[in-house]
């Protein structure tokens, strides 16, 4: 579950912060950096020192700041500032390996689950271009993984002439779209716990993840448009009668899926 990324550069200290706050040089954790090239403020403020055991920065004229545990961490044994990446990464020796970011990973029944892990596997699927791994919640089990896949011409047996279909675990037969998903995680080495419960496949011809001006894939976005569905597909369901044909009689369902209205 991890992607090796390189070597250590010199000049440049890297290391891991334990969830006990101790940074230790080799092992798993959140890494941290220190060096020339960590800076201590924003252009056009005053720059923040640090005495060696001291956990706030002295601003000059008898000022103290805290030092900020969100972005830094301060080294007792030295007096040392580092940067936190939001990175949770391997290493060994001088190498380093990316696990995912921190504020990507998904707490489901007790396990960890690295959204980056999950989209790796995803991305390899033949024909899909983009998607983007996420958690949604789930009454059982706290939080669920879920994911949106944009794919190409190659889904469009599955699509069934849809633009996008949302399929879940929890239908009563499980579909051709939902099983080809599960069925390629699986054989990727995934655990089962690890495998999305719900996901939207899009296609290309129509959609794209939603991204913001920097590029980055707009999650939370994303995490909304599925919240929605999910909840409007659960009021499907209460509303279906005994013999499985909804009320309004209304053609809702895809193989593997249900039609969507993202």
């Amino acid at each position: 579950d991890a992607a090796y990324v390189g070597e250590v550069p010199r000049g440049i200290r890297v290391g891991l912060l334990t969830a006990q706050g101790s940074i230790l040089s080799n092992g798993r954790g959140e890494l941290v950096t220190s060096g020339r090239h960590v800076f201590k403020t924003y252009f056009g403020r005053r720059l923040l020192s640090a005495a060696p055991g001291e956990a706030s920065f002295s601003l000059g004229q008898g000022k103290r700041r805290q030092l900020d545990p969100e972005h830094f961490v301060l080294d007792f044994r030295d007096g040392s500032v580092w940067f936190r990446t939001g990175d949770i990464g391997i290493v060994r020796g001088n190498k380093i390996w990316l696990c995912g970011r921190i504020k990507d990973v998904i707490k489901t029944g007790g396990e960890n689950v690295h959204a980056a892990e999950v989209e790796r596997v995803l991305t390899a699927l033949p024909g899909a271009q983009e998607c983007s791994v996420f958690p949604v919640p789930d009454e059982r089990w706290g939080e669920a993984v879920a994911a949106v896949i944009v794919v190409d011409d190659t889904w469009d047996p599955f699509l069934r002439g849809e633009d996008r279909v949302l399929t879940t675990a929890g239908e009563q037969r499980v579909g051709a779209l939902y099983g080809r998903l599960k069925g390629h995680c699986l054989e990727q080495g995934l655990a089962s716990f690890k495998v999305p419960k719900a996901v939207i496949v899009m296609h290309s011809r129509a959609h794209s993840l939603p991204r913001n001006a920097t590029g980055k894939v707009l999650k939370r976005a994303l995490q909304d448009t599925t919240v929605a569905l999910l909840s409007q597909e659960r009021k499907k369901q209460s509303e279906r009668p005994a013999n499985g044909r909804t009320q309004n009689k209304s053609r809702s369902s895809v193989p593997g899926g249900h039609r969507s209205k993202l």
